[in-house]
């Protein structure tokens, strides 16, 4: 008989637990609860922002590594290593222990998940603040825009190019639902993915203003539509997209090295279309020539033969050289740097003129 008073108590005690243990969290606030103010909805798209152009992915990482896998960098000044990150995607030997690399993925997946959260919160009317109507899909078109920009960079990074087998070759993940969903997706092929940013960038131009401050505008949308297309081998599209960005008359620097010399101006200067824009102290990861590698020398002397032209090709002026070539692009610590320039806009014009099916050489 005492083993049977012993055990009722514990019967009781642990049925008791359930409601002192089930209790709503005080440090986190459900999805939907928290994106039903304007304030947090807009305060999310804001973090979007942030780990777009973060030092782990635009900001930084992938245009140092699209310039290390181009062969542009002295490779023998990479230390090479089973451990070192840098030489491991210089050898194109990556692997999963690769924390550099999983800093990109990251932080772009981290962006896609934050931009979903905004589109889901409009499209689903999760906001009951009234004041914001007239912002709801401006933001939503603004989350349309960091979710396609994130998922072709990734693209860029972790995909064969188009011009492979687009329909076969497997790309990435395509995340287009909020984070909350239970989802265990498969690689996209390189065309759905393709499909996907095209159709989010087209959604995002037909709605966002012209101009934008420093957050994405309908010409950064349009400016990336041309960058896919191009990519993508779509030259007519390329062709027409970069045509109506020139028509719109934004300025074409004299001075390519202007839109690295901004000196913390948060305005866009010399045809900058959209450019990473940091506080603090942060400069994008971006840093002056003595804390570069050098440029690889080619085989064909391309460099030296520039160099050695001087002030007669302005290219030349742009390295300096001692027994190595460095950029000065980034020789002026700049703080917030150029993600897609006119000037790009320009050559994807004039190359897809001449490629495209009928081609254009007036152009």
């Amino acid at each position: 008989m005492k083993i049977k008073y012993f055990i009722l108590p514990l019967l009781l005690t642990a049925f008791s637990c359930n409601s002192i243990l089930d209790v709503d969290p005080k440090t986190q606030i459900p999805s939907a609860a928290a994106l039903s103010n304007g304030s947090n909805v807009e305060a999310t798209l804001i973090s979007a922002y942030s780990e777009l152009v973060s030092d782990n992915f635009l900001g930084f990482r992938t245009r140092f590594y699209s310039e290390l896998l181009s062969d542009n960098i002295a490779l023998g000044e990479v230390a090479f290593g089973a451990t070192d990150f840098t030489g491991q995607v210089a050898l194109r030997n990556s692997n999963i222990l690769n924390k550099d690399i999983d800093g990109v993925w990251s932080a772009a997946y981290r962006s896609i998940a934050r931009a979903n959260a905004v589109i889901d919160a409009i499209d689903k009317n999760l906001i009951t603040d009234k004041t914001i109507d007239a912002d709801k899909q401006k933001w939503k078109a603004e989350a349309l825009f960091v979710r396609a920009v994130a998922h072709f960079e990734l693209m860029r990074l972790f995909a064969h190019p188009f011009s492979n087998n687009p329909t076969t070759d497997l790309g990435i993940p395509i995340r287009i639902k909020d984070l909350t969903a239970d989802e265990k997706l498969p690689r996209a092929t390189v065309t759905q993915v393709y499909d996907q940013v095209i159709s989010d960038l087209t959604a995002a131009a037909s709605v966002l203003p012209d101009l934008n401050g420093n957050r994405a505008s309908k010409w950064a949308a349009k400016a990336f539509l041309a960058r896919v297309y191009f990519n993508k081998l779509d030259y007519q599209n390329a062709f027409v997209t970069a045509g109506e960005i020139i028509t719109k008359g934004f300025p074409l620097t004299g001075n390519p090295n202007t839109p690295f010399r901004n000196n913390g101006n948060v305005t866009p200067i010399g045809g900058v279309l959209f450019q990473v824009v940091n506080s603090g102290n942060s400069f994008g990861g971006f840093r002056p020539a003595s804390f570069q590698w050098s440029l690889n020398q080619t085989p064909n002397g391309l460099l030296q033969a520039l160099f050695d032209r001087g002030v007669n090709d302005f290219r030349a002026t742009v390295f300096f050289s001692a027994d190595r070539y460095y950029s000065l692009k980034w020789d002026a610590n700049i703080i917030h740097p150029p993600i897609i320039r006119m000037s790009e806009i320009y050559l994807i014009h004039a190359e897809s003129a001449v490629s495209k099916p009928s081609p254009d050489l007036s152009a």
